[in-house]
């Protein structure tokens, strides 16, 4: 099943040019499980985290 969700997200995203913003807005109900759980990663610092992980390959 996770296989199958990652694949159908890679393909949502070619057919929408790579645009996450307008994906995540597709299929994001306000008020829903996804914008709760989301919500929950910002406030956690998930989206620094990943920047500083970006940060460490690109520096090794």
């Amino acid at each position: 099943m996770v296989v199958q969700t990652f694949a159908g997200t890679a393909e949502l995203l070619r057919r929408r040019g790579y645009d996450t913003l307008a994906v995540r807005r597709e299929v994001t109900s306000p008020g829903g499980s996804t914008a709760r759980g989301l919500a929950a990663l910002e406030r956690a610092g998930v989206r620094a985290a990943f920047h500083d992980a970006i940060d460490a390959v690109l520096e090794a």
